[in-house]
């Protein structure tokens, strides 16, 4: 055990090392104490050959009690180190976040972003998101730290795409690409404002589409998709007579395949819950063809090298093309595309009376707002109502005219 020794310094006490040696005599460690309010403050400074002395330690002894007395700054060695730590860490974020308030809004995107979104969007929506960047968002923004960017610039923006040409859906596309990265420069704390894009305005629009397939028009492109490829044709099939969403084709396994019951399983649908799809005799049969002996956990649908599809072959738009069901026609929403297959399927349903709950529910739509959109098809609905209205409105303007011509005759 230690044998501690006084100095001729009040308060500072020293020991010496068995056998370590500082110059020609032992190495001597220096501790200081003293009391202040019944409360005693006791600090080790450090060794002889650390620097330490005897006037030395003192010297800082005294600095200790002058700060006990004063209430303010350290009274041990301890504590001045602590300070010193949380002063340098302080100093540090402070570089930092002055260092990240300097980030432009393009190093932030290519440095940082793009491998955020790699990780969380699919890799067409990571080209889109790109592709805005390069050619919208760069050009005026590039330049800027998050602090600079205002609604001025975003309008800037939103001005440039209008003059090429494009439309309030691709300007509101490169918004949300713009909106995403900025969300994410937040958790990175290089702003703490919200999306200068919430300031700027964008025309209205109707994106939903309108375009359905006649039954002869579904015909005859079932049989271009079968003549170009078989799989195409099998994904499309499904699509077309049970609505699926071509992502929910794609991720489909042997597991959520019943043809004892005709019934599809959907776990991770759009909605992230759990739907169902029911089969009708082609589909069914079509299915049947296919399964053999696979697991479970086997995708019924897959690419060349035997992994996930990713995307709607691009010999589903050869066959539109080669059909010439998109000819002259400029309007998105009237052209048809793959996801035509499911809009069709909500028509054909509505036109033939479904009740528009159940082809909510048969969509796996999350509001019945959405399915809405499929009213004007109903039989018996707006078309019918209006009819019914002007039959009453001839009915009493006929009314009318009999009490006119009456009250003439009678004067």
């Amino acid at each position: 055990m230690a044998k501690w020794k006084k100095t001729q310094f009040t308060g500072i006490e020293f020991y010496q090392h068995e056998t370590r040696r500082h110059g020609v005599k032992f190495d001597c460690y220096y501790r200081g104490r003293f009391t202040f309010r019944g409360r005693t403050y006791s600090s080790g400074f450090g060794w002889s050959s650390e620097g330490w002395t005897p006037s030395k330690a003192f010297a800082k002894l005294q600095e200790y009690r002058h700060n006990a007395k004063t209430g303010r700054g350290p009274t041990t060695l301890r504590d001045e180190q602590d300070l010193h730590e949380a002063e340098q860490a302080e100093a540090k974020r402070q570089a930092d976040l002055s260092a990240k308030k300097n980030i432009t809004f393009s190093e932030f995107f290519e440095n940082t972003y793009i491998s955020i979104a790699r990780q969380n969007v699919k890799e067409k929506t990571l080209k889109t998101q790109v592709g805005h960047y390069r050619y919208w968002l760069e050009p005026v923004l590039g330049g800027l730290t998050f602090r600079q960017i205002t609604p001025f610039h975003i309008e800037k923006v939103k001005r440039n795409m209008l003059k090429s040409g494009k439309s309030p859906r691709t300007i509101q596309n490169c918004f949300a690409t713009f909106r995403q990265s900025w969300n994410a420069a937040r958790l990175h704390d290089l702003t703490s404002e919200d999306t200068p894009t919430r300031k700027v305005k964008i025309s209205k629009f109707d994106n939903k589409r309108v375009r359905y397939l006649s039954h002869d028009e579904a015909e005859r492109l079932l049989t271009e998709l079968k003549r170009r490829s078989t799989q195409l044709y099998n994904i499309s099939l499904l699509a077309l007579y049970t609505g699926a969403r071509a992502g929910e084709l794609f991720s489909l396994t042997w597991g959520g395949v019943d043809l004892d019951n005709g019934v599809l399983t959907i776990p991770d649908s759009k909605s992230s819950k759990t739907r169902y799809l029911y089969l009708t005799q082609d589909t069914k049969a079509m299915l049947k063809g296919l399964r053999k002996d696979q697991p479970k956990n086997e995708l019924v649908f897959k690419d060349r090298k035997g992994h996930k599809i990713r995307e709607v072959s691009n010999a589903f738009g050869k066959a539109v093309k080669a059909l010439r069901l998109n000819e002259g026609i400029n309007d998105r929403r009237q052209r048809v595309c793959f996801h035509s297959l499911r809009h069709t399927f909500a028509s054909w349903l509505v036109q033939s009376g479904t009740d528009l709950y159940m082809v909510k529910k048969l969509l796996g739509h999350s509001s019945i707002l959405l399915t809405e959109r499929y009213s004007h098809l109903q039989p018996d609905g707006l078309q019918q109502t209006i009819k019914e209205f002007d039959r009453k409105m001839n009915s009493n303007r006929k009314k009318v005219d009999e009490f006119h011509n009456c009250f003439i005759m009678n004067k």
